[in-house]
């Protein structure tokens, strides 16, 4: 109940937000960019940006407080009584003093709903709770972790519960415990709230990701339908948002059978992911991601959201510089947009001060999707009017994640380096557009085509909303280069747009022969993407006897999550997801990539951890556990069969006290705390 409550609060501070300091949205969806009418519900951006900024401002102000109280434990209770109480006395506040149209506004959200936004809508939110739920629910007392979800989930779920159940503050990375958090933690964060604050953990984690998911969906909706004024557009813009154009299901079928009785069963016996290009069987560009990563559909909110509203300004400048017969001259075009002082007057400061705050303090909500949508929308500038505005946006987003960067990390968070290719395994020219087509497939055709037909302003945006992919293909800013696929990702989402235009034209005209192309032009941009998500189906399903089971009464589980809090660090093996880390039990070496890829120093702790478990005698086990702050020492089968070292349990035994045990023989877990120390 608490948890419902709390994301009650976020969503009114939100929609407050947007009343007093953006009032504009509530008529945002009346008009397209060209100022022609369209009838759309308000709901398809005040919802989502009221969660987005109210979760924005409810996290980071719990976050805070939990932070400067974080002596009491649990740090949460204070903390969150102290949000409650802030939430309840503003809302109450802001109830008593505004005017009626505050609440008529809210209420007309739900107005001029037509039949395609309800669809679109329904989908966006069926979609969004089948992909969260089926690959993480709760049934018979046992909590289900889908199969190709459960590798992250070993992160987020020990992160989640490092601060429902213990007391990470200040924040500590689970898999790599005792130093600075290199993890952008912040939804997990949020999760941990609302578990802490009472709903079970699956729904804790599921609400929000639901609510984000179908929040990115219908803000690209609109997004199409604001360009195009054509919510058959936005229809296909959500459609290729969910099932990715790639060509490597026509290519498995031709590798797998020469009838069509070979083809329909290979297609049907498979359960892995397809793809060609370098780990694209991992699930790094479908609907895998979403359910697996659940804080970039935040991201993506967050750049849907920001890239509606700061488009308006480029939409300025293309009315101020058309002629009569709507074309423009490139002379009144370069003149208006350099030498006018509309080309560079902010109009307000309040929105440029709101969406640079929005980007900032989503930084540790997930940070790769901040940097593209400050790539979109520096692109975006060139052909803006008021264009200090998105340099006010730039400025305020850097300085705070600049701010936050300093506060979490030792060291920098990033840094850039040339790196052509991405995982092309040809970095020549021609290799590279080899992968390009072998990823993304008839994307790349119809995204040429378009733009050949379209004026020289719209060609301009489809440059800028695809240039994450450019950066993707040039930058590395991490050492796994993998990661890079969030902007892949978040490019041909926004590039799909232009795709659905060029297909919707080919709909809406009277041959025949022209719509069956249109047809065949969805089939093949979406087929990979459809056969991705029965994929998903067949290996999250939770009836499967593959997928990974765990219950709060497990008895490991149930003793970690009462007797360790976020200071105590676990000498473990190297851990996944099993019984330790779904409890948040705090890692001082967990598994490897992980940390790695965070941009963790391995080696080091690696040789501490052969060092601990082989130690020869006390005095050398004690100091060692002394220097890297060990709490307890957990060895189980894993540490027992280990090639990478070979265990002296009775040096340990003989130093600290045996807190748990279970099992018998080589499977037994024994739990040594290192503050019980034998004489």
């Amino acid at each position: 109940m608490l948890g419902c409550i709390y994301l009650l609060i976020c969503f009114f501070i939100g929609y407050s937000i947007i009343y007093f300091a953006m009032p504009g949205l509530f008529e945002f969806t009346e008009k397209t960019y060209g100022a022609r009418r369209i009838k759309m519900p308000s709901f398809l951006i005040i919802f989502p940006a009221a969660m987005l900024m109210g979760t924005l401002v409810v996290s980071w102000l719990t976050y805070i407080a939990a932070y400067l109280l974080r002596n009491n434990n649990p740090a949460l209770k204070p903390a969150c009584l102290i949000v409650f109480l802030v939430g309840l006395v503003a809302i109450a506040l802001i109830f008593i003093n505004v005017k009626k149209d505050y609440y008529t506004k809210m209420a007309g959200m739900f107005k001029n709903f037509t039949p395609m936004d309800i669809v679109v809508t329904a989908i966006s939110f069926f979609m969004a709770a089948f992909l969260m739920i089926y690959s993480f629910q709760y049934r018979n007392g046992q909590y289900y972790v889908g199969f190709s979800v459960y590798g992250d989930f070993a992160v987020h779920l020990d992160m989640i519960r490092s601060f429902s159940n213990g007391n990470n503050f200040p924040t500590s990375y689970s898999h790599y415990a005792g130093t600075d958090v290199k993890y952008h933690f912040m939804f997990q964060f949020l999760a941990g709230v609302l578990e802490y604050l009472g709903l079970r953990l699956d729904l804790a984690f599921n609400i929000p990701s639901i609510i984000f998911f179908a929040g990115a969906s219908v803000l690209l909706y609109l997004l199409a339908v604001k360009l195009f004024r054509s919510k058959v557009v936005g229809l296909l813009s959500v459609i290729f948002f969910y099932f990715r154009s790639s060509p490597s299901v026509f290519r498995f079928m031709k590798e797998n059978g020469g009838s069509l009785r070979e083809i329909l069963s290979a297609l049907k016996n498979n359960q892995a992911y397809v793809g060609y290009t370098p780990n694209e069987d991992w699930g790094l560009y479908n609907l895998n991601v979403y359910g697996n990563q659940r804080h970039y559909a935040f991201g993506l909110t967050m750049v849907l959201f920001i890239v509606l509203v700061m488009l308006e300004n480029c939409f300025a400048l293309m009315a101020r510089v058309r002629r009569k017969n709507k074309e423009i001259k490139l002379g009144d075009w370069f003149e208006k947009a350099f030498f006018d002082k509309k080309s560079w007057l902010p109009e307000s400061y309040i929105k440029p001060v709101v969406i640079g705050l929005v980007i900032g303090f989503s930084g540790f909500y997930n940070g790769a999707c901040v940097i593209a949508g400050l790539l979109v929308l520096f692109m975006l500038a060139f052909i803006a009017d008021r264009r200090l505005e998105y340099l006010i946006v730039a400025a305020i987003a850097f300085v705070v994640v600049k701010l936050e960067t300093a506060f979490f990390i030792n060291g920098s968070g990033f840094s850039f380096r040339w790196e052509p290719g991405y995982l092309s395994e040809d970095k020549s020219f021609i290799g590279i557009l080899v992968f390009l087509a072998s990823l993304l497939g008839f994307f790349i055709l119809f995204l040429i085509i378009e733009s050949v037909m379209l004026d020289g302003y719209y060609r301009w945006i489809l440059v800028a909303f695809i240039t994450p992919v450019i950066f993707a293909l040039t930058i590395q800013l991490t050492v796994d280069v993998n990661v890079n696929h969030k902007y892949v990702i978040l490019g041909c989402a926004l590039g799909n747009v232009f795709v659905a235009a060029l297909i919707s034209k080919l709909l809406y005209k009277k041959s025949i022969y022209k719509r069956v192309i249109a047809a065949l032009m969805i089939f093949v941009m979406t087929a990979t993407g459809i056969y991705d998500f029965y994929g998903y189906i067949q290996q999250n399903n939770p009836w499967d006897q593959n997928q990974m089971v765990f219950s709060d009464n497990d008895p490991l589980t149930e003793w970690i999550i009462d007797n360790s809090t976020a200071d105590d660090i676990y000498l473990t093996p190297i851990y996944s997801i099993n019984r330790v880390t779904f409890a948040g039990a705090m890692l001082y070496y967990g598994w490897p990539y992980y940390a790695w890829s965070a941009g963790y120093d391995m080696d080091a702790r690696e040789t501490q951890v052969k060092l601990m478990y082989e130690a020869g005698d006390s005095r050398t086990l004690k100091k060692l556990c002394e220097n890297n702050n060990i709490r307890y020492i957990i060895v189980d089968e894993e540490a027992r069969e280990s090639e990478d070292y070979k265990v002296n349990e009775k040096v340990i035994s003989s130093t600290y006290g045996l807190v748990y045990t279970e099992g018998s023989g080589k499977t037994k877990i024994n739990i040594y705390d290192t503050y019980e120390a034998l004489k």
